[in-house]
């Protein structure tokens, strides 16, 4: 096949998967999956194994060794630490993306009106979805992270309990 004839064979190729993986994706299994995973991985139990997870929620979409030896398994937008066993959950939100250049002086003052013991429901409400939420015990502790990691905001029993601002230079 000449160059000519192949561009068009790829670019024709490239446009059937494209629309393949709309379809596929346009039945709402994709965005059920999604809130399946954010119903289920949460309530998780930390000390779970890596064996018992897959058998909860089914195989990874990717595993990964990190340093010290732990291990990861991700979900969807989700990240699953095991040191053997599960000690983190992280969920990633698209919503919560800081691009670079964005001022950060609306969310350090929205940060700034939060009072100890606000709910989970109220940081949200006053900063909007978080960029992570991670969960060592669900529900009893856990952590919001605003701004690239700008702000650390730990929740103890679903209230607010400690703010703390990072040293980065932003």
């Amino acid at each position: 096949m000449n160059e000519p004839n192949m561009k068009i064979a790829s670019f024709c190729a490239l446009i059937l998967i494209s629309f393949g993986g709309i379809a596929c994706a346009s039945d709402g299994s994709a965005a059920s999956d999604a809130a399946s995973l954010d119903s289920e991985v949460p309530r998780l139990s930390s000390g779970a194994s890596v064996q018992e997870v897959e058998e909860e929620i089914g195989a990874p979409r990717a595993q990964a060794e990190l340093e010290d030896g732990e291990v990861s398994l991700y979900y969807g937008l989700w990240q699953l630490i095991f040191d053997p066993v599960l000690k983190v959950k992280i969920r990633s939100f698209k919503a919560g993306y800081w691009p670079p250049g964005r001022s950060f002086k609306a969310l350090d003052e929205g940060v700034a009106k939060l009072k100890a013991g606000a709910s989970k429901h109220t940081v949200e409400e006053t900063l909007g979805k978080p960029e992570a939420w991670e969960i060592k015990d669900f529900k009893q502790r856990e952590v919001l992270w605003y701004g690239n990691g700008r702000w650390k905001l730990v929740l103890r029993n679903s209230k607010l309990a400690a703010k703390t601002r990072s040293r980065q230079v932003s």
